[in-house]
């Protein structure tokens, strides 16, 4: 009990068996957070390709970078109005997220106009449209002032 072979047995043993089990653990927890990080990315980008979801996300309540987030995904996945109709949930869910953004106290009236500038030379048909949507949004915002 007292040798010490058996100390140096246990201890090459412990070695031997618990590093390679350390390391091996490790690399499966990291590759398994690296999964999970993908998952969880690929499933962000999904839901900002839904306009509801862009339109929970530009609440006032919400943080400075989600409401940016919601604007880069809509200029990016929502800015064309190609093939809509003026009557259609589509487009009238387009049109409340415009009203939304230039409601907000986050983005300054400058942001805004060029915004509506950049909209309308894209959407020549509903330029009357969304120059109404945010024109009223901003009336009111400058009424809450």
């Amino acid at each position: 009990m007292y040798d010490w072979t058996f100390f140096l047995f246990i201890w090459l043993l412990v070695t031997v068996v618990g590093i390679p089990t350390i390391l091996i653990t490790t690399i499966i927890i990291v590759i398994n957070r690296i999964r999970q990080n993908k998952l969880e990315a690929n499933t962000i980008e999904r839901k900002l390709q839904n306009i509801d979801f862009l339109l929970s996300l530009i609440k006032a309540d919400s943080s400075d970078a989600n409401k940016q987030m919601a604007l880069d995904a809509f200029n990016k996945n929502f800015s064309s109005f190609d093939g809509l109709e003026v009557k259609s949930p589509e487009f009238q869910k387009r049109m409340q997220f415009i009203t939304n953004f230039a409601l907000l106290d986050f983005f300054d009236i400058d942001r805004v106009a060029k915004f509506a500038d950049s909209l309308s030379m894209q959407n020549r048909n509903y330029k009357k449209e969304i120059e109404h949507a945010i024109g009223g949004a901003l009336k009111t915002r400058q009424k809450r002032k």
